[in-house]
């Protein structure tokens, strides 16, 4: 059963919603219970930060990146790669008396051809991934992001056919609707992307935001907590009938340092941000949806590490703050 919390919304609207729990095992590399992070959320037991660990057990930056970073709960994300059923993952957390955090991201033309370019192959390939996702999460409590970026890229101009991603979206939320005991959060892009809040408010109408749970802000992004629920009230003032929203504070301990072109892909001087917790408001929650450590691509501090994949350096920097 998941206790019930009283969450305060952006715009200073009580209202009731069901959230809930989490905890860790890893095989080989397992949490140190001493030092795990209290939180109610997960440990994913096969992150990469535990795969790095497993495959580097005497490296010098083993028992930072375990303590700092691995065992911290963080987000699983499902895309066109191989993965725990989520089913399953859910099932493990329940088992463990936590909350999963889980991040749908397999959209059709994902990304818009940018480094993590990808997805579905066609729109039909799309919505039956959705259905399988769904089914496979059943009545699971889960906490479920809906495609990062997704809806921030429908005014970029890189789709072949916009009114097709808001088709998908709309798609995917009224499924992921029908998880009963799932909190479904559509991304809705950080603080400065898309510009304005009205244009954001505008498409999560469109899509049937109010069939879910709410909204997520600053996933993978660099953005500060308070300027992302600044962005929060000002898309729920525009909705005129707020929702909730979730805030990734990852990567977010520093701000946006890194104003460039490319500033939010593996950006100098960024560090961890709050760790994962439930909020009193305005937001649900502070999550870790990004995987800290995880790069964005080959590109500023670390250049040699794809999308996705675990870096060493780039961990132990986010971790001290030291970018050498």
């Amino acid at each position: 059963m998941k206790p019930s919390r009283v969450l305060a919304t952006a715009a200073g609207i009580s209202v009731v919603v069901a959230l809930g729990a989490a905890s860790a095992h890893a095989d080989p590399v397992t949490p140190d219970s001493e030092n795990t992070v209290e939180s109610d959320f997960y440990v994913n037991p096969d992150s990469n930060a535990f795969a790095w660990l497993a495959d580097n057990p005497d490296s010098p930056h083993a028992d930072l990146i375990r303590t700092e970073l691995a065992e911290v709960p963080t987000a699983n994300w499902y895309g066109d790669w191989d993965n725990t059923p989520v089913g399953e993952y859910a099932a493990d957390a329940a088992a463990a008396g936590k909350m999963p955090i889980v991040v749908a991201y397999n959209i059709y033309e994902r990304d818009c051809w940018g480094h993590s370019q990808g997805g579905a192959p066609t729109p039909e390939a799309y919505r039956a991934w959705v259905d399988d996702f769904s089914a496979s999460l059943g009545d699971a409590e889960a906490i479920v992001i809906v495609e990062p970026d997704a809806l921030a890229h429908v005014d970029d101009g890189c789709l072949e056919e916009r009114q097709t991603r808001l088709d998908l979206l709309e798609y995917a939320v009224d499924v992921f609707a029908g998880n009963e005991n799932a909190d479904v959060y559509l991304d809705a892009g950080n603080y400065t992307w898309p510009s304005s809040p009205e244009t954001v408010a505008g498409h999560l109408s469109d899509v049937g935001v109010d069939r879910i749970r709410g909204f997520s802000l600053n996933v993978s992004n660099y953005y500060t907590t308070a300027e992302t629920e600044a962005k929060a009230a000002e898309i729920n003032a525009a909705l005129g009938k707020p929702v909730g929203f979730v805030v990734d504070t990852s990567r977010n301990g520093s701000g946006r340092t890194d104003d460039g072109e490319d500033g939010w892909c593996n950006p100098v001087g960024a560090t961890l941000g709050a760790h994962p917790a439930y909020a009193d408001g305005p937001a649900d929650a502070h999550l870790w949806l990004k995987v800290p450590g995880d790069s964005d691509g080959e590109c500023n501090y670390d250049e040699s590490t794809p999308a996705g994949h675990f870096s060493q350096k780039l961990a132990t920097a986010l971790i001290t703050g030291e970018y050498t």
